[in-house]
């Protein structure tokens, strides 16, 4: 594969898991609020602000425009971000309450159109990390970071 360009109609997908020892509503809270992304997934996003046309992040793939919309009903955070020329791609997160208390947050990475592999991974990379810094801002139970 060419380490610049995915297949033509063909995206790569990285699955993310993270158990985290935090009830599901305290959890799902910190990631549903928009202003926390740099909190927990500092290698992705190092600051936001505030401009005519929303959120503004600083991303370790360049300057992003940011969305977030959540349902606290079915766990679910979308987080979209592009640039100007490109409409915003979603990184979806899901958190789901776990039978012993604790919260698994689940995201599937796909690459967005036109996005190279190099940049992909890059992003990829961060929030992992980042998922994995989640799971230790909750360090009292044992965690698991799936990739």
């Amino acid at each position: 594969m060419n380490r610049h360009h995915s297949p033509a109609n063909a995206a790569l997908v990285a699955p993310l898991h993270v158990t985290v020892a935090a009830g599901r509503d305290q959890v799902f809270g910190f990631l549903a609020d928009v202003e926390n992304l740099p909190r927990w997934a500092k290698g992705f996003c190092e600051r936001l602000e505030i401009s005519r046309r929303g959120w503004r992040a600083f991303t370790a793939c360049g300057d992003l425009f940011l969305e977030l919309e959540s349902d606290a009903h079915t766990g679910v955070v979308d987080i979209r971000v592009g640039d100007e020329a490109e409409p915003l791609a979603a990184i979806p997160l899901r958190i789901w309450a776990r039978p012993d208390g604790a919260t698994l947050v689940s995201c599937h990475l796909v690459q967005a159109p036109g996005q190279d592999v190099v940049t992909f991974e890059r992003q990829r990379d961060a929030l992992a990390s980042g998922l994995a810094g989640l799971a230790e801002r909750w360090p009292d139970a044992a965690r698991r970071l799936c990739a």
